[in-house]
C-alpha cells in the first residue's frame, strides 16, 4: 500500500490554507476583545473628580408660587404639573405672584444692598448693621444712611447733625439749696431737656427753677474770722496743758507728808520748809488748837 493511502498518516495541508486559517484564528480574539475608549486617569494619589449635578432645565411655561416667607418674601418659578396645576397658590407669572395682595398682603420684598438701623435715640444716630435685614419682621430699617437719618424716620427730628457739646449744666440739687452742675455724659447733654450751655443759663430765673438758684453763701466776716482762730488756738493748747497736769501729778504724789501738825503760821512755815503739805488747823478764842471731843 502507497504511503500516501495509509490511514494512519494524514495528508499535509496546504501552504496557503494553513496560512490563512492561523490568521483567521489570531484576528477572533483581537476582535471580541472591546474596542479601549479615551479615558483621562487622575494624577497619582489624586481622586476621581465626580461629575457636579446640573441644574434642572426651565420649562417653557412655569407657573409661579412662594419660596420663602422669611425673612424675605419670594416667588419662584415651578414646572412640576402637580404644583401647577393644583389649583390654589399659584401664579402664571411672578409679576403676579408678587403683586400686592397675591401671595403676600403687601407683595414681595428684596434685600437692600445696605441695611441701616438706629444706632441710639439718645445721640440719635443711624448705623450699618446688614445682618439686621435678615432678621426680617420687626427690625425697623432703612436702604440708606440718609433714609434712616430722614426726619420722621428713624428720629422725629432727624439725626443729630454732630456730636454734642460737654461740659453741659443740669439740675444738681432742688432742696435744702437749688444748685446747677456740670456734666460731661454725652447722652446727658444731647438728651434733649433739662440741659443747658452753662451756669448762668441754668441758674437764671424762670429756667431750671422758677427763682433761680440758691444765692452763694456769704463769706464768713472778720469778726466771726477772729473768733474762729481764736477757737482754733485754744483747741491747740488743750492738748499741751493736758500734758503738763499728767506730769505734776507723780510728782505731787511723791513729796514726803509732814506728820505734826501745823499750828499757826510757825508751824506751817515749818511744814513748808519739810517739803510737806501745809494743814491749817482752826484756832479757838482763847489761841489753843481745838481739839476733837
Amino acid at each position: 500500500m502507497p504511503a500516501s493511502e495509509d490511514p494512519l498518516v494524514l495528508p499535509k495541508p496546504d501552504a496557503g490554507v494553513a496560512k490563512a486559517a492561523a490568521g483567521a484564528a489570531a484576528a477572533a480574539p483581537a476582535a471580541a476583545l472591546p474596542k479601549p475608549s479615551l479615558v483621562v486617569k487622575p494624577a497619582s494619589g489624586a481622586a476621581a473628580a465626580k461629575p457636579q449635578p446640573q441644574p434642572a432645565t426651565q420649562c417653557e411655561s412655569p407657573c409661579y408660587t412662594v419660596a420663602d416667607y422669611w425673612p424675605y418674601k419670594t416667588c419662584r418659578a415651578e414646572c412640576s404639573d402637580d404644583v401647577c396645576k393644583r389649583g390654589w397658590g399659584v401664579w402664571t407669572s411672578q409679576r403676579l405672584c408678587c403683586s400686592a395682595g397675591a401671595a403676600f398682603p403687601d407683595g414681595c420684598s428684596e434685600r437692600p444692598s445696605q441695611c441701616w438701623v438706629m444706632e441710639s435715640q439718645v445721640t440719635r444716630t443711624c448705623r450699618r448693621d446688614d445682618r439686621k435685614c435678615l432678621q426680617g419682621n420687626g427690625v425697623q430699617s432703612w436702604k440708606s444712611k440718609a433714609a434712616c437719618c430722614a426726619k420722621g424716620a428713624a428720629f422725629t427730628e432727624g439725626c443729630s447733625a454732630s456730636a454734642p457739646s460737654t461740659p453741659c449744666y443740669t439740675v444738681g440739687s432742688y432742696w435744702p439749696a437749688r444748685t446747677c452742675v456740670a456734666s460731661s455724659d454725652v447722652a446727658v447733654c444731647n438728651r434733649g431737656w433739662g440741659v443747658y450751655a452753662n451756669k448762668e443759663v441754668c441758674c437764671a430765673p424762670n429756667v431750671a427753677f422758677p427763682e433761680g438758684c440758691s444765692p452763694d453763701a456769704p463769706p464768713p466776716s472778720a469778726a466771726a474770722a477772729a473768733t474762729a482762730a481764736d477757737i482754733t488756738a485754744a483747741a491747740d493748747t488743750i492738748p499741751a496743758v493736758a500734758d503738763a497736769a499728767a506730769d505734776a501729778i507723780p510728782a505731787a504724789a511723791a513729796a514726803p507728808r509732814v506728820p505734826a501738825t501745823a499750828i499757826a503760821n510757825g508751824g506751817a512755815t515749818t511744814a513748808a520748809a519739810a517739803g510737806g503739805p501745809v494743814v491749817r488747823v482752826p484756832m479757838s478764842a482763847s489761841g489753843k488748837a481745838a481739839k476733837d471731843k
